[in-house]
């Protein structure tokens, strides 16, 4: 059996993980390579208690455990670390979110409205997806730098899986919709001792930090604008050195993933949003187990 993966982001490459672990081969294809898209624009932050609301995620304890799971399978690929697991800072932007982030366990409040998300841990996107892909290719995973323009073109393969972000909307419509998010990039000293989250972010790098992110709902391209960037974001001091862009596939309905049959061969992944990292895992499992289901 064969699966033709289409996307080789976060949804892709966790998908081709569950796969090969049940013995099943997989080729990825991604025009932009490995990370090339939103995944690796990523700034990384990994937690239970994303968005403004600072609520418990839905499944979250195992997406969590899932997602270490898969870092730590890509650690072995390289001597770099690949996450840093100091904890997360939050700043409660309301009495209401400060009484929530009071109520969890694994929450510890510094001083007055700021916190220490415990379970948090920053992670380095890009390096973690290409440690990730290159376990799958010495499992058997085989990468393809190919757009492909229609999927006839994969007439060969037993199953397709649509993982590809943005790109979905190529191929099939469904009911999501599409925000730029664009970080700028600062070297030197970070602001605050760990990753920070307010409204907005502060994510640590290997070699600074990156501040994010924008919520762009009427662009008119994924390139990186650093004059939109600098009118939306705050700025810090030190060294800037760039900005990225990407566009996240956020549901409709809730923050949730898509993840359905769409036919006898065809499957789709899609819709991780802000929420990439706890669970491209979790949901990549679940897609992989209904493509086994179908064989």
């Amino acid at each position: 059996m064969q699966i033709a993966i289409v996307g080789a982001g976060l949804a892709g490459l966790a998908a081709a993980y569950f796969l090969i672990e049940k013995g099943i081969g997989v080729t990825l294809f991604d025009e932009k390579g490995v990370g090339g898209g939103a995944s690796g624009v990523c700034s990384g932050l990994l937690h239970p208690y994303p968005g403004l609301g600072a609520r418990l995620s839905h499944l979250a304890d195992e997406g969590i455990e899932l997602a270490h799971q898969l870092i730590g399978v890509a650690q072995v690929e390289t001597s770099l670390p690949l996450m840093l697991t100091e904890g997360i800072l939050r700043q409660a932007v309301d009495a209401e979110q400060k009484q929530r982030l009071m109520s969890y366990a694994d929450v510890e409040q510094i001083e007055g409205d700021l916190f220490l998300l415990q379970r948090g841990r920053t992670v380095f996107c890009l390096d973690y997806l290409q440690a990730l892909a290159a376990f799958l290719q010495k499992r058997g995973a085989i990468f393809v730098r190919q757009k492909i323009e229609n999927l006839e073109e994969m007439g060969s393969f037993d199953r397709i899986l649509l993982a590809a972000g943005f790109g979905v909307k190529s191929f099939v419509q469904l009911p999501v919709k599409y925000l730029k998010g664009q970080l700028l990039c600062y070297k030197g000293a970070v602001p605050f001792a760990k990753s920070f989250i307010s409204k907005g972010y502060i994510a640590r790098t290997r070699e600074g930090f990156e501040v994010g992110a924008t919520y762009e709902r009427n662009f008119t391209s994924e390139a990186p604008c650093l004059e939109t960037a600098e009118k939306l974001l705050p700025f810090y001091p030190g060294e800037l050195i760039g900005v990225k862009a990407a566009v996240r596939v956020c549901g409709r309905a809730h923050y949730l993933p898509i993840v359905e049959q769409l036919s006898e061969r065809l499957f789709v992944f899609t819709g991780l949003g802000s929420r990439g990292l706890l669970y491209h895992g979790l949901f990549g499992r679940k897609v992989a187990e209904m493509i086994a289901r179908s064989l």
